[in-house]
Parts: C-alpha cells; structure tokens; sequence
C-alpha cells in the first residue's frame, strides 16, 4: 500500500478532543491526513508523536466505554433496518390503493 494508519477512534468519538488534537496539529507544520478515525502517514517522521500522545492520553477505558454504550443506546433510537423496508413497503401500499396524505 502506499500509506500506514494509526487509528485513533477516541479522537472521533469525542468532538472536544478532536478539536484541540487537529489544532495541535496544524501548529507543528505538519500535513493532516484523517479520515473517520484513522491518521494515514508514509513514514514515521510524518507523524507528529508528541501530539498524539497528548491526544489520546486523557483517554481512560473507562471514559471509552462510557462513549460506546452511550452510542449504542443512541443507536437504538434510530430505526432499524427492518423498521424502514416495513415503512417502505407500507407507503407503496398505499400509494397502490390510491391513498393520499391530507395536507
């Protein structure tokens, strides 16, 4: 391949510590190249390693799991798969039998 990936999915998850970890960043001069929760690099020396220490040091496994449950019950809010294809298939059996919305 033509790069390596640290990923750093704490940094994603929470937004305040993102922030402050790209405004580190651009202080040391060096080009960023993130995606959702990796930081792609061709070589060491392009990484900044004192930055994300201190990016990802505050984050305790504690901390991290309270994140992820608190995800996993926004995520069951949301409907499901199933949910939307029933919604779906409801809404063309209506439009079928000529049903129509009162505005």
């Amino acid at each position: 391949k033509n790069y390596c990936s640290l990923y750093a999915m704490s940094l994603y998850a929470d937004g305040p510590q993102y922030d402050a970890f790209v405004a580190a960043w651009k202080k040391t001069g060096k080009k960023l190249d993130m995606g959702k929760s990796c930081i792609r690099f061709k070589t060491a020396d392009d990484l900044a390693l004192d930055v994300i220490a201190q990016a990802l040091q505050p984050m305790t496994v504690a901390k991290w799991i309270a994140i992820y449950e608190t995800s996993l019950k926004d995520s069951r809010k949301r409907p499901t798969k199933a949910a939307k294809k029933a919604s779906k298939r409801k809404l063309r059996g209506d439009l079928r039998s000529g049903y129509r919305a009162k505005s």
